[in-house]
């Protein structure tokens, strides 16, 4: 697998306008052919920053997409950009879901452990006392109440 990222920094007023080309851009590459994805982020703090990401199923996918009018239309938005776009193209030998690794990271052990210790907290607290999420608040009126998951905020949740 062959992966390209695209860091773009927009001009602050061009902004709304890189996005909607980049989304427009990102659902035409998934229609190529070898396009595995493609997804457009924005950054939060900053939302003139954009992260445009393709996952291509080999690197003749990529040539062709390179070569192609889409990929011509993001190095034409330059006129959108307060610099030239940072683009890095990553070769992937061999990838895996988290929990085919998971076990094998000691960190994910004590996550597991301490998730497995926190449900066993919320399975035995009692209706009056205090919610085992630490917010001072009885179970009751908290993540116990009438067998609903209670956000702090006051909205429900059925479990």
């Amino acid at each position: 697998m062959i992966l390209t990222l695209f860091k773009l920094k927009a001009l602050a007023p061009k902004a709304k306008e890189l996005r909607q080309t980049l989304q427009s851009l990102a659902a035409q590459m998934k229609m190529e052919p070898g396009c595995e994805s493609s997804s457009v982020y924005q950054q939060v703090e900053d939302e003139s920053d954009f992260l445009l990401i393709g996952a291509w199923k080999n690197r003749e996918a990529l040539n062709d997409h390179l070569q192609s009018i889409r990929f011509t239309v993001v190095m034409g938005a330059r006129s959108l950009l307060r610099r030239s776009p940072e683009i890095m193209i990553h070769t992937v030998a061999q990838s895996a879901q988290l929990s085919e690794v998971q076990p094998k990271i000691p960190a994910m052990q004590v996550l597991a452990q301490e998730d497995g210790k926190q449900a066993e907290a919320f399975a035995k607290a009692g209706r009056h006392a205090p919610c085992p999420c630490g917010s001072g608040r009885a179970f009751k009126t908290c993540h116990g109440r009438d067998g609903t998951d209670t956000t702090h905020a006051g909205t429900q949740r059925k479990t």
